[in-house]
């Protein structure tokens, strides 16, 4: 997961996003975002983590959390913290399945 951490390097932070990417993050823009992170409350499986041995392995890439839930935590955590207006929707008794948190996702846009 990216991190939005602009003193880790590309893909786990934004360090040199410019240089890579030709275009600076627009900071001002994300704060004008509404943003949903939504994860069912059973989706904790530790399938998620990245070996060292894999080609997407970097340092820091498995410190956002061990499954799901805990990355979705964090990751709604690094949004509110770059000024994001994130929320956080845990689907009690959901897994790993689009369908069971699809009226989550519609009653976010509902509101928008």
């Amino acid at each position: 997961m990216n991190t939005l951490d602009p003193d880790r390097d590309w893909f786990v932070g934004v360090r040199y996003v410019a240089q890579r990417f030709g275009q600076q993050i627009d900071w001002q823009g994300l704060q004008r975002l509404k943003a949903q992170v939504v994860v069912g409350s059973e989706d904790t499986a530790n399938d998620i983590q990245i070996s060292a041995r894999d080609a997407l392995y970097a340092d820091g890439v498995n410190d956002t959390g061990s499954n799901r839930v805990e990355r979705a935590s964090f990751l709604n955590g690094l949004h509110r913290k770059a000024g994001v207006d994130s929320r956080l929707d845990g689907v009690q008794g959901a897994a790993r399945c689009a369908a069971h948190v699809q009226r989550a996702v519609d009653a976010f846009f509902r509101a928008l």
